[in-house]
């Protein structure tokens, strides 16, 4: 009743003896304030997706196993207003949804004798006859994603669902798979024309090393090309200049909003300024390893003092390669790929004075080698392309 999910497994699939599995959810109900607190993400982007939910856009919540995807959907379907009417289609029940016109439906195994069965995609079609506002998939593993997606091209504006994947990109990769297990020939072009039409936004969640959860990445489905989907990041967790975790906007304005307008939400842009929305969550520090180095402490002054060795951190990011990043990004941290770690290690004074040092001693051992032989440094320099010319003996050589 609570929601809480069960899995047991006997020999002699399960080797060593019985397993029971027991995930439980919290007994208190999470709103997004407490999310915010916990540093699951950020102010800016809570208002953002409330005024995503009230502005009916339809919103995809991906992530990886006990990522939070549920807790999440939960907490933001709590902005449907009451004069709507919900429906839920799940797998096992699990949402909570405190709304006063919900109507939940789950899917029934076949008996014994392999009859009886209802499936999710049974479901959805039979939701569409009872007059929804709203669909709210638990989570979609199969067909019934081509149903999920008519249903939200079909006049069911700001319906949600949840997608295991890696990111808000292989979401996409796994809902265009999902859709072509339907068994109807449909055109992939098609394919990716409806989810383009049917999906705004992707929410995707990362638990950290520390068990923490947070919302990674927030960002805007504007279609597809040659090369695959075009997703815009609006929000970002990420490496900041101080070494710590924190949230970021892009500076990217989501072309949703005018969506949202038609439904009377105004959003306020400043959400969207980089510099404004900056936020740095509880935690932040939770992925930075931490040694004690009596060497470097003692060089410091100092005597036991914790120093950072090392950070590693791939910050989340819906960037294809060899896509050219807007201008605004490239000013943050955040925004680095791994391929560019310079311009994040670089950040900080310390790590500044470094790269001087080396660079002027680099400058140093030219001169010196210039200065041994400064003929021969010029025919170098003056040398053509071409084969290295041999070398002369000396006289006096045998």
């Amino acid at each position: 009743p609570d929601g809480s999910r069960v899995n047991a497994i006997i020999r002699p699939a399960a080797i060593h003896g019985a397993a029971l599995t027991i995930r439980k959810f919290k007994d208190a109900v999470l709103g997004m304030e407490d999310l915010t607190r916990e540093g699951s993400l950020s102010p800016a982007m809570a208002e953002f997706l409330s005024a995503a939910v009230l502005g009916r856009m339809n919103v995809l919540v991906s992530g990886g196993t006990g990522s939070g995807k549920t807790t999440t959907l939960n907490v933001i379907a709590r902005f449907i207003p009451h004069n709507q009417r919900v429906i839920t289609i799940e797998d096992a029940a699990e949402l909570q949804i405190e709304h006063p016109h919900v109507i939940a439906l789950e899917h029934r195994p076949p008996n014994v004798e392999g009859k009886g069965e209802l499936t999710i995609r049974q479901l959805l079609r039979n939701s569409l006859r009872m007059r929804p506002d709203r669909i709210l998939v638990g989570e979609v593993r199969g067909a019934e994603a081509l149903d999920m997606l008519q249903a939200m091209n079909t006049g069911h504006d700001g319906s949600m669902s949840t997608i295991h994947s890696n990111s808000a990109r292989d979401a996409l990769s796994r809902l265009e798979t999902m859709v072509m297990m339907a068994s109807i020939d449909i055109p992939f072009e098609a394919v990716r024309a409806q989810i383009a039409s049917a999906v705004n936004l992707i929410v995707h969640q990362a638990r950290m090393p520390d068990g923490r959860r947070k919302i990674a990445q927030i960002a805007e489905v504007v279609g597809y090309d040659s090369n695959g989907a075009i997703l815009r990041d609006i929000f970002l967790l990420g490496m900041g200049s101080d070494l710590r975790l924190e949230y970021n906007a892009t500076g990217y304005v989501p072309t949703s909003l005018d969506k949202a307008a038609f439904y009377g939400v105004q959003v306020d842009r400043d959400l969207f300024d980089p510099v404004k929305s900056r936020f740095v969550p509880a935690g932040s520090d939770s992925m930075m390893p931490v040694v004690k180095d009596p060497l470097i402490s003692g060089q410091h002054g100092g005597g036991g003092e914790n120093v950072v060795r090392q950070v590693v951190v791939v910050p989340f990011s819906s960037d294809r390669p060899g896509d050219a990043k807007p201008q605004q990004q490239q000013m943050h941290a955040v925004q680095s790929s791994p391929s560019e770690p310079a311009s994040t290690m670089a950040s900080t004074p310390e790590m500044q004075e470094e790269m001087r040092k080396l660079i002027d001693a680099a400058r140093s051992a030219v001169a010196d080698l210039q200065a041994v032989s400064p003929s021969a440094s010029r025919e170098q320099v003056s040398q053509p392309e071409g084969p290295p010319p041999r070398a002369r003996p000396q006289s006096g050589a045998t």
